[in-house]
C-alpha cells in the first residue's frame, strides 16, 4: 500500500490541472477523457498495489514516483493558490502526471507475483506436491437416470411376483368391462 500516497497525489493533481484547462479550452468531451483517465490509472493502482502488497519488487521506483506524485500536487497547489500560470492550468504538468501514474500501474502489473510461481507457493504451503486428479465427465447413459430411454422388452421384463399381481388386476378388469359390452 506504499502507492497509495502515490497514486492520489498523482491523480489529484492531474484532475486539477485539467479542470483548470478547462477553463482555457472549453471542450467537455476533452475533459472528461481528461479527467476519466487519471482515475482510472490511480484506482487500478490502488487496487494492484492491494493485491499484491507482500511485494518489494521495484520499492526505489515506488518511492521515487511517490515524490514524484507529491511533488506534482504542491506545485499545482502553487499554482492555483499563488496564480502561476507555470504550473497551472498547464498541460505539461497534466502530462507528467498522467505519464508517472501510468508508470506506475505498470509497475504494479510487473510487481505482481506469477500463475506458476503462486501455484507452486500454494502447493508448498499446503504440503502435497502432487497435482489434484481431474474430475472425468460421465458417458452419456452410464448410470442410472429416467432419462435414458429404454426398449419395451426391459420395461416389460418384471420380476415373477409382481407379475402375477399385475395379471390378476388385469383379469378383474377384463372381467368388468366384458359385462358391459
Amino acid at each position: 500500500m506504499k502507492s497509495l500516497p502515490a497514486s492520489l497525489a498523482l491523480a489529484a493533481a492531474a484532475v486539477i490541472q485539467a479542470m483548470g484547462l478547462y477553463t482555457w479550452n472549453p471542450d467537455p468531451m476533452a475533459v472528461s477523457g481528461q479527467v476519466f483517465f487519471p482515475i482510472l490509472f490511480g484506482l487500478m493502482s490502488i487496487y494492484l498495489a492491494w493485491r499484491t502488497k507482500d511485494s518489494d519488487r521495484f520499492y526505489v521506483a515506488h518511492m521515487i514516483i511517490m515524490v514524484v506524485g507529491i511533488l506534482a500536487l504542491v506545485a499545482t497547489l502553487i499554482g492555483v493558490v499563488g496564480s502561476v500560470l507555470e504550473l497551472y492550468p498547464s498541460y505539461i504538468v497534466y502530462f507528467v502526471c498522467l505519464l508517472v501514474i501510468v508508470i506506475e500501474t505498470a509497475l504494479r502489473i510487473a510487481a505482481s507475483p506469477k500463475k506458476e510461481k503462486a501455484r507452486r507457493d500454494g502447493d508448498d504451503a499446503a504440503g502435497t506436491s502432487a497435482p489434484k486428479p481431474k474430475r472425468r465427465r460421465k458417458v452419456a447413459g452410464a448410470g442410472p437416470t429416467n432419462l435414458v430411454a429404454k426398449s419395451k422388452t426391459q420395461a416389460n421384463e418384471q420380476p415373477a411376483n409382481e407379475t402375477s399381481n399385475k395379471a390378476s388386476d388385469r383379469v378383474s378388469d377384463h372381467g368388468s368391462d366384458d359385462s358391459r359390452g
